[in-house]
């Protein structure tokens, strides 16, 4: 004997109504998810970072430092064996550290905010 489609996906409990437009909404989002991806011939392509994954709104921020800086951040990194990314990751907490001071005596975090970022 053969089963619905409907078992196969959703518990027994979920009334058939719901399930129909749970699958219904589910194509909808399916079908315009594809849609972004679809295009024309694959060569020559039009390659684009787009996924099915691909956030709304990218949070990936990029940051350049000059010539002259870059070469004393990477000469001073040598100098005391350590790698560019650990050296990143405290500049990144002191810029952090000292935006924050500055948003406190502008008056534009709470103390309470501020006395939990010292921590």
């Amino acid at each position: 004997m053969c089963r619905p489609v409907e078992i196969w996906v959703f518990p027994d409990d979920v009334p058939l109504v719901k399930r129909r437009w749970k699958r219904a909404i589910g194509y909808a989002l399916h079908v315009v998810q594809r849609a972004r991806l679809a295009g024309g011939h694959t060569l020559p392509g039009n390659f684009t970072r787009a996924t099915l994954m691909t956030p709304a709104k990218s949070r990936t921020q990029l940051v350049s430092f000059p010539p002259d800086i870059s070469a004393t951040i990477f000469f001073h990194c040598r100098r005391h064996s350590i790698t560019l990314n650990s050296a990143y990751h405290t500049f990144s907490q002191v810029a952090l550290s000292r935006l924050s001071c500055r948003r406190y005596m502008r008056g534009e975090i709470s103390e309470e905010e501020w006395e939990y970022r010292k921590r």
